[in-house]
């Protein structure tokens, strides 16, 4: 599992949390500079086995080609990446959200989930593309 996220990343923590309970690698790419003493969540995404990668102050362009390396550094060992997008921020993660939640199902009616989050108007049947 690769993802991105900022170094207190909850997205983060949390997917390195699953994949090590599924028995998976992560790897984060953080943004920012590694800083000097790991402190909360970095703290327990080392706990939780996770690669860290720091980004500096690397543009989204970049963080996004580190992504796809390591990606192809994954297939070419024989294995299948999951790439998760920015820090989870997406129209795919807001519906697994209220997928996962059930006591908000009332207050966030997929249908206007759907509204809200561009090029998602019929998932999980067909994703659009902008």
């Amino acid at each position: 599992m690769i993802t991105t996220g900022a170094p207190r990343s909850n997205h983060a923590r949390l997917t390195a949390a699953a994949a090590a309970r599924l028995g998976l690698r992560s790897v984060l790419v953080l943004d920012g500079e590694r800083p000097e003493i790991f402190r909360g969540n970095v703290v327990l995404d080392q706990l939780a086995g996770a690669e860290l990668v720091w980004m500096g102050g690397a543009a989204p362009r970049e963080v996004q080609g580190e992504v796809e390396r390591l990606a192809q550094e994954v297939r070419d060992g024989g294995g299948v990446p999951h790439v998760i997008l920015f820090d989870g921020s997406n129209s795919y993660a807001a519906v697994t959200w209220t997928d996962a939640r059930p006591p908000h199902r009332g207050h966030f009616p997929r249908s206007h989930l759907y509204r809200s989050c561009p090029g998602w108007s019929d998932y999980p049947r067909r994703r659009r593309t902008h």
